[in-house]
Formats: structure tokens, C-alpha cells, sequence
């Protein structure tokens, strides 16, 4: 492959920003842009080493740029320009740690005089370092080179930090086309695994800094066809306003509902699916939303109004069952996203994935069963007449047999299943051709008596209420427990009557890389038992996948060994 080939760049921002990368063309690269705060910042970065690929998929290292030459022409809106106090600047990072500064304006052989669109030749034997491009640069020894965008307002971060946002939100982009390289290609792994039936998911807050177009040739050498499943996540593709009030930038449901860079990586992502072949893509919400960007009358909250927090770190959490406007937000990001399917010529399946009444499990000395957020405290009396019986219940294991209590729990499984139908028919009734799918996980549902009732609302989710059953069940997989493991298809085809046709199954999760030679095998086990199943088995997830250097065949499994 070629040295600066378009896909193989990434991008990466501070949390205020938004960015995406982009593919139009084999010679050409766009960066989508959103800047909120005076010190936003976002990197456009080539590595010298690929450690992030798939073994089978990287590219090899090379840290010689002194015989090559990169040529380009660029255009820039809503970025600071070229010829600014503080321009677009090349970061050059060398192997022993020091750090060279290019200025590529000094290497224009053509500019606009407002300095946002030009023609840039670097030929990097002859590029220097400083605002004149006098300063001597190794180029013999590089990491990776990073090309700084800032918006025009840019402010250098305060010691303290102080966030302070921009007037206006800029949407802005960094364009790069007709881009030449001179010098040595670099050799590439590309994988000739066969097709095979395994499913490929990945979600959108794992893969925002990279181009789709690496992710899905990755795939389909990988030998991954058909089904893709992608979970838009937490915490990148929201569109977010500043709040006085909270003094931090949160959901804005009065903007499109999914902010400019991340409709741009999707339509891309759809577009290359579509190309290789994956004509069955599964969008994927959930009722989840990184702490730092949900509005706080969203929360779920347990008997002290703690908010429901989960495990990750950061942590996000979760959105009332009883708030409407949360519900039509959540439905909104999926009409937006199956319509974009749908536009492209892909076919369209929704997932509303892992919905529950939250048992906080993972706060620090224990909390409570998140029923009682002020949404839904409401929305008890108005459906009862009742107030929520007290006293509250402070731990799932909390008795819970007074019939208050079983009325206000059974009433909680109703609002659940009412909530989650609420949003897939406002789906379908926005795309009707749409097909949609429950993702259940059934070691949380059934952990204790009171989430299964609240947390498995069966008349709601049973066949044919959902056109695909999901389950997943990885802590019993990993944990090799083969008898809840079996009890994961009861619940599938006996307790909610779905058939094999019309289940699929999601077969694992390693979080850390140190587990993979206990976790993986686990894994391939329900994988292989599932494919006897029901109609489609998933791997969670392509990050996964990469990190742990997994093949999978459909005859046999191996693993990528070393390095």
C-alpha cells in the first residue's frame, strides 16, 4: 500500500469536539469537524506503526520519511487558516520522544490568500521545523505526525483548565485531495480468510478516529459477510448544547439528532458495507448516555436519588423508562440512522439493546434498585392513584411480597415494556420496512427475582411483538456456567416463544486482553453450540477481534500468534 494512504489515517479531539474521518475517494480525505470550546483541538495523525489493525490486516512500520514526498491540495472551513497566528501545524513526534513542529503553509506551492485552500508539496528531506521551516528535522526517525485543526476563536487552556464554549458551535472540515505519494510503498498484511457465518459487531464510541473503510475491509478479509451490527454508543454521536444551568455541555434535543461528524462517519460506514457486501446492517441504541453529556432530568435515579451508574469508566447512565422526551430522543437517533440504511441500499434492522431498570450494582458500597426518579414517581400516581409504597426498596434483594410492593415491581416491568415499544413503533411507522430486534441479556435479568420481573416484561417482548430476538449472555459463557448458559434458549423459544429463525445470539465479550486465552475458548464453545441454534451468531465485538488477534473459521478456529 501506499505511505499516507487515505483510510489509514485517524483522528482523535478532546471530549468537547467532535471529528470523523472520511474516505470520498482512493486520493482524497475529509475530516468532519464540530468545535464547542475555545480549547478544542483535533488531530489528523499518522502513525508510523500500526497497532491498531488486525494482525493479518496491518500495514508494516516505517519510520524513514527522508525519501518520500507527500502532495496535496486542501480546502478548510471553519478552521483556523494556514496563514493565522496559530495555523494548521504538523506535530512530529520521533522515536526517542522529542518533537519537531512543521508548518505546511511554509510548504505551499499555491494558497488562497484567506489561507483556507491551497496546494501543499512536502518533500520531507527538504522540510525544516519553525515558523520559517529553518529548524532541522530527523525525518530518519519518526513515530508519527499529528496535524493539529483549532477553531478561530482558539484559546490556549488555562492553568487550571477553565471550559469555556465557543459563542456558536462550529461545524467545520479539513479536505485533502488529489494526494500523491512519492517514495516506497509500504508492505501490507491483507487476510484471505474464507466466509464464513459469524457476524461482525462494533460500536461507533470504538471506532469514531477511524476511517469505515479500513474498518470494513478489515471485515470482509476477516472473512465476515452479511450481518453487520453496530451500537452507536455512549457518548460521540450526540448533538449537545452548552447549559447554563449545569455549567456543561448536555443533549440537545432541539438540534438534528445526530451531530454533523457522526453522520458523516455513518453514512460512509453504510456506504461501504453496502459495497462489500453487508446488506443486512443492525443499528443499535441503547438507554445509555455518558454521565458527562445526559441531562440530569433524564436519570434514573434509587431510593436516595443516587443515579444509576454503570461499571465503565467513565461511567454512563441511564434514561427513565418514564421519560417521554428521553424515549422520542432515542427514537429519533434511530429513525435518523435506519433512514440512512434505507437511503443507501442497505437493508435495515433496529436494535433496542439491553433496555432495564438499572440495579446499581456497580456504585461503591452498594446502592439501590433505580425505580425512583421523579418521572416515575409521577407517572405511578397518574397510572394508579397511588403513590410509590414505602418504604422504598433500598437492594434488589429487598422484600418486596407486600402486595404494594408486588403491584409497584409488576407495574415497573409494564412501564419498561411499554417504553421500549413506544420507541420501535415509532421506527416503523417512520420506516415501515424496517426490521426490529429485542436484545435481552439474561444474567442481569435473572440475577434476583425482582429484576426479572422488572427487567423480562414478557407480554411486551414475546413473539411476534419483535421480528428478532437477540440474547446474549456472556458472564455465564466466560464463566463456562453451561447451565444457566442453557437456560439463556428457554428463555428465547419457551418463555418468549421466538423460533430458531428468528433468534439470533451475541456470543461474548472479552474486556482485557490479558484474559484471551481463557475467555476466547469459552466463547468459540457457545459459537459453535449456537450455530445449532438459532438463524445468526455475532462476536462482540471488532475491537475485540483486532486486540486478540482472532480468526475465526467456520471448520476451525486459530489465533494470530506473536507479533
Amino acid at each position: 500500500m501506499r505511505r499516507f494512504q487515505p483510510e489509514y489515517w485517524t483522528v482523535n479531539s478532546n471530549v468537547e469536539a467532535s471529528a470523523a474521518l472520511t474516505t470520498p475517494a482512493q486520493d482524497a480525505l475529509t475530516v468532519a469537524l464540530i468545535f464547542r470550546s475555545t480549547n478544542d483541538l483535533v488531530g489528523l495523525i499518522w502513525e508510523c506503526d500500526d497497532t491498531i489493525s488486525h494482525p493479518l490486516c496491518r500495514y508494516e512500520s516505517a519510520h524513514d520519511f527522508s525519501g518520500a514526498v507527500l502532495e496535496f491540495d486542501f480546502e478548510m472551513v471553519g478552521v483556523a487558516s494556514m496563514l493565522s497566528e496559530r495555523p494548521p501545524t504538523f506535530t512530529v513526534e520521533h522515536l526517542d520522544g522529542s518533537l519537531s513542529y512543521v508548518r505546511p503553509a511554509a510548504y505551499a506551492t499555491d494558497m488562497a490568500d484567506d489561507g483556507m485552500s491551497g496546494h501543499i508539496k512536502l518533500e520531507f528531506s527538504q522540510v525544516g521545523g519553525g515558523w520559517e521551516g529553518t529548524e532541522p528535522v530527523d525525518w530518519t526517525s519518526v513515530k508519527r505526525m499529528f496535524l493539529s485543526l483549532i477553531p478561530e476563536d482558539y484559546e490556549l487552556p488555562a492553568d487550571p483548565p477553565v471550559l469555556t464554549p465557543l459563542a456558536e458551535e462550529v461545524i467545520a472540515h479539513l479536505s485533502m485531495s488529489n494526494i500523491s505519494v512519492e517514495g516506497p510503498d509500504l508492505f501490507k498484511w491483507r487476510a484471505g480468510v474464507a466466509p464464513h457465518r459469524l457476524g461482525m459487531t462494533d460500536g461507533y464510541d470504538d471506532s469514531y478516529h477511524l476511517a469505515p473503510k479500513r474498518i470494513v475491509d478489515a471485515a470482509h478479509d476477516l472473512g465476515y459477510r452479511g450481518w453487520y451490527n453496530v451500537y452507536i454508543g455512549l457518548s460521540h454521536h450526540h448533538a449537545v448544547a452548552w447549559s447554563e444551568s449545569e455549567e456543561r455541555f448536555i443533549v440537545d434535543i432541539g438540534k438534528p439528532i445526530i451531530n454533523s461528524a457522526a453522520r458523516a462517519w455513518w453514512d460512509d460506514l453504510v456506504v461501504n458495507l453496502v459495497a462489500k457486501g453487508f446488506e443486512k446492517i443492525v443499528v443499535s441504541v441503547s438507554y445509555e448516555i455518558i454521565h458527562y453529556l445526559m441531562p440530569t432530568d433524564w436519570y434514573q435515579r434509587d431510593h436516595a436519588g443516587a443515579p444509576g451508574e454503570s461499571g465503565w469508566d467513565p461511567p454512563s447512565r441511564f434514561i427513565s423508562p418514564c421519560r417521554t422526551d428521553a424515549l422520542d430522543y432515542l427514537a429519533g437517533v434511530a429513525n435518523y440512522l435506519v433512514g440512512r440504511i434505507i437511503a443507501l441500499g442497505g437493508e435495515a434492522y433496529f436494535q433496542i439493546g439491553e433496555p432495564w431498570w438499572w440495579d446499581n450494582s456497580y456504585v461503591e458500597g452498594g446502592g439501590g434498585p433505580c425505580f425512583y426518579d421523579y418521572a416515575t414517581l409521577l407517572a405511578y400516581n397518574a397510572d394508579t392513584g397511588l403513590y410509590a409504597p414505602m418504604p422504598y426498596l433500598t437492594s434488589v434483594t429487598a422484600d418486596f411480597s407486600s402486595p404494594e410492593q408486588t403491584a409497584f415491581v409488576n407495574w415497573l416491568g409494564d412501564k419498561l415494556g411499554q417504553s421500549t415499544n413506544y420507541i420501535r413503533d415509532a421506527v416503523k411507522t417512520a420506516h415501515p420496512a424496517v426490521k426490529t430486534a429485542i436484545l435481552v441479556y439474561t444474567p442481569q435479568v435473572f440475577s434476583y427475582p425482582m429484576l426479572e420481573i422488572v427487567n423480562l416484561p414478557i407480554s411486551y417482548w414475546e413473539a411476534p411483538e419483535y421480528d428478532v430476538l437477540q440474547i446474549e449472555d456472556y458472564d455465564w459463557v466466560i464463566g463456562r456456567d453451561w447451565a444457566r448458559h442453557a437456560t439463556t434458549w428457554d428463555t428465547a423459544f419457551t418463555t418468549l416463544g421466538y423460533t430458531p429463525d428468528t433468534t439470533q445470539f451475541f456470543s461474548g465479550f472479552n474486556k482485557d486482553a490479558i484474559n484471551a486465552s481463557t475467555v476466547w475458548p469459552a466463547m468459540f464453545v457457545a459459537i459453535r453450540e449456537s450455530y445449532q441454534k438459532c438463524s445468526q451468531t455475532y462476536v462482540w465485538a471488532r475491537p475485540q477481534i483486532w486486540r486478540d488477534r482472532i480468526i475465526w473459521q467456520d471448520a476451525e478456529m486459530i489465533t494470530v500468534q506473536g507479533d
